[in-house]
This record gives structure tokens, C-alpha cells and sequence, in this order.
């Protein structure tokens, strides 16, 4: 099976660019850079994998279609609060 390999640092760097002056503005631009680096991003499963870069997350996603996707965590908290959530309360039941 083919493993693609994911460019962390540059969807780290690409989200740092972005002007946080107009908060609407600054969510969907991005949105629509996850979206366009790693398609269109559906309802997630579950988290596989999660990388620490320069204070922030970035989450390896398995999503409804069965597809891996990584998120940025500002783009997963905003668009699927209630999965995060979720996944935060097992992970506390574990520890």
C-alpha cells in the first residue's frame, strides 16, 4: 500500500501567513488552504496521528469516505467542535 508522506512544515508556515487581522477573513483562508492542499475536507472518524509544529497541532484524519487527511487543528476546532470534544473526553477516560 502506498503511504503518502505529509509536508508539515510547510502547512505550518503557509498558516502562519495569514493575516489574523480579520478573523472571518482568517478562518476561511485557512479553510480553503487545507482544502485546497488536502481536497475537500469531510466529517473526520477518527485522529491516526497528531504533529506538534511551533506550538500549534496538526491532526492525520481518517474521514467518512475512508480517505487520510491532515488538518490543521484551527480548521478541525472550528469546523467539528463536538469531534473534538469528544475526542478530548476519551482521551481524558485514559488517563
Amino acid at each position: 500500500m502506498n503511504q503518502r508522506s505529509f509536508d508539515t512544515q510547510s502547512l505550518c508556515r503557509k498558516s502562519k501567513k495569514i493575516d489574523k487581522k480579520d478573523d472571518k477573513s482568517y478562518w476561511q483562508q485557512l479553510e480553503n488552504s487545507a482544502n485546497s492542499k488536502f481536497g475537500r475536507i469531510r466529517g473526520p472518524k477518527k485522529i491516526i496521528d497528531c504533529f506538534e509544529k511551533n506550538k500549534s497541532f496538526v491532526y492525520l484524519v481518517e474521514d467518512c469516505d475512508g480517505k487520510k487527511k491532515l488538518i490543521p487543528d484551527l480548521v478541525l476546532e472550528e469546523k467539528f467542535p463536538q469531534f473534538m470534544i469528544k475526542y478530548l473526553e476519551e482521551i481524558i477516560q485514559f488517563n
